[in-house]
């Protein structure tokens, strides 16, 4: 058994006088801490703690099963008397004792879940990316009144990309004069005209395939129409490989600590592309990593990490106009939380009633991640520009173990024990996006701009149940146990992005793409992803 000082006893044992002077048992539940201008967060585990302290830990009089049991007797009393218990007429409550409170609550935990939920939407964002490269890459137009289309690639403005840019098939307004095919001086070698548009066939690389198309000229030169003629795809596998990166800050708020975050995402897949469709499978892995920053007296720093591995099957169809696309990814998570406890309380009353702490906890549980998502979109030309609006519904859901804190100190007791945790996301997506292809002298550059408007169906407050892992009644009557909320997600924002798909020689396809969150109450992101694709 282990026992206190005697000065830590005697103001036990003061406690437990002022205690038994209230009506009913001195160990009953239901206790409430004294903390003007508290928090509900604060005046929550505020309360856990006084209950704790009265009915659990107080009542052993010094006689503890272990050093962390007596360690959380030090900490829950030095809490207690600081604010002078529950029937103190104190009207305003000292800053640190605040501070103490909120640091011994674990609400870092939160943070966990949030990286943990970005999981399934970094390998999205990469698969989404790869998929807007294909569809662009079929429906190439050129500056100045001239449409180029991948001479590979089947009929139609969606067509998806088989090649890069080796043969084309131009359309050319017969009043535009020879000067506008200037980036390709290669002889025609066959030509027509129909519905005022001339239509002339050039190799821009001897190893491509040539094909002739027809394009509709009330497409404004950005459409083949039905008299293009379809040609089998001569290397139907695609490669490829894309990351993201993506960084961003947290801002403090009542329930939630501020953090600095930065996320890589990791995608390698490969594909079949069948002419106007697409199915493939991938592989990924993410890295988010989240600094905790220092606030006053309340936060003192710590970190989160989850890391990912994920499998994902994706499929596509591109017809004339509309675009459909799915995406669904499964993975196990790996996720590592520390949190720095630091407060003093000896301002407030003299040591050793009061206490100052400085300690690092730390906890690694696993997890499962699955998201599930769907797109569709029409695409529409005007002025050469390509015109997509869409709408996605996405769904996302997150689990991580339960978990008991370490301590590397065996004689502190204030580390938390965590439930199982599950994270949803339920979200619509309505986008427009806008690309003009354009030539230049080593392939195709497209720049892309999208705005998208995002509502989040699942948006009520997340709690997690967490209790002391030393309190003598933790399976059973559970004095300390409370529920930690979180921040409830923001119903409404939005995304603006802008990117740029450059098309080159020998098969090869790049992809770059910037968005920007914006809307979104104390939360600021930004990221960018990087794609490269071949054929074979």
């Amino acid at each position: 058994m282990f026992s206190k000082s005697f000065s830590v006893i005697k103001s036990a044992v003061l406690l437990l006088a002022l205690l038994a002077s209230l009506p009913g048992p001195a160990a009953a539940q239901g206790l409430k801490l004294n903390l003007p201008g508290a928090t509900p967060l604060q005046q929550l585990v505020g309360n856990a703690v006084i209950n704790m302290c009265a009915g659990a830990l107080l009542p052993l009089e010094g006689k503890y099963s272990s050093p962390q049991e007596a360690d959380l007797t030090t900490q829950c009393t030095a809490i207690v008397v600081a604010s002078g218990g529950p029937t103190s007429a104190v009207t305003a409550t000292q800053p640190a004792l605040l501070g103490a409170v909120q640091q011994v609550s674990g609400n870092q935990i939160s943070t966990q879940g949030a990286l943990a939920l970005r999981v399934g939407a970094g390998q999205f964002a990469n698969i989404s990316g790869r998929l807007d490269t294909l569809r662009l890459g079929g429906n190439l137009s050129l500056s100045q009144n001239l449409a180029a289309f991948q001479d590979s690639a089947p009929s139609g403005p969606a067509a998806l990309m088989a090649g890069t840019p080796q043969t084309f098939s131009f359309a050319v307004d017969p009043s535009v004069q020879a000067g506008s095919v200037a980036p390709y001086t290669a002889q025609p070698l066959s030509g027509g005209a129909a519905d005022g548009m001339m239509y002339i066939s050039y190799f821009a690389d001897a190893d491509s395939p040539l094909r002739t198309l027809r394009s509709d000229s009330s497409a404004g030169g950005g459409a083949a129409g039905s008299g293009s003629v379809a040609a089998p795809i001569p290397n139907p596998w695609g490669l490829y490989v894309q990351g993201s990166y993506n960084s961003g800050h947290h801002d403090l708020t009542n329930n939630e600590d501020p953090f600095d975050f930065h996320a890589a995402s990791v995608t390698a897949g490969l594909d079949y592309n069948f002419g106007t469709g697409v199915l493939g499978a991938s592989v990924g892995y993410d890295d988010y990593d989240a600094g905790l920053r220092t606030a006053g007296l309340l936060v003192s720093g710590g970190s989160a990490q989850v890391q990912a591995t994920s499998g994902s099957l994706y499929g596509a169809w591109f017809g004339q106009n509309w675009t459909f696309n799915g995406i669904a990814t499964y993975g196990g998570l790996t996720t590592n939380l520390t949190r720095v406890v630091k407060y003093n309380l000896t301002e407030i009353c003299s040591p050793p009633t009061c206490t100052s702490v400085n300690r690092t906890l730390t906890g690694s549980p696993d997890g499962r991640s699955f998201a599930i998502g769907a797109t569709a979109g029409y695409q529409a030309h005007a002025d050469s520009w390509d015109i997509v609006p869409s709408l996605s519904v996405n769904y996302r859901r997150v689990t991580v173990d339960s978990f008991t804190e370490n301590d590397p100190d065996p004689n502190d007791g204030l580390a938390l024990s965590f439930a199982d945790q599950t994270v949803e996301s339920l979200r619509s997506v309505v986008a427009v996006d806008l690309s003009r292809p354009l030539s230049v002298s080593f392939g195709v550059v497209t720049p892309i701009v999208r705005v998208e408007w995002d509502h989040e169906f699942k948006n009520g407050v997340r709690t997690i149940d967490a209790h002391y892992a030393f309190d003598p009644t933790a399976n059973t009557t559970c004095l300390s146990c409370f529920a930690l909320p979180t921040d409830a997600p923001v119903a409404n924002y939005g995304i603006a992005a802008v990117g740029l798909s450059v098309t080159l020689a020998r098969r090869v396809q790049a992809f770059v793409y910037d968005e920007a969150l914006f809307g979104y109450n104390d939360y600021h992101s930004n990221a960018v992803t990087l794609g490269l694709r071949g054929q074979f």
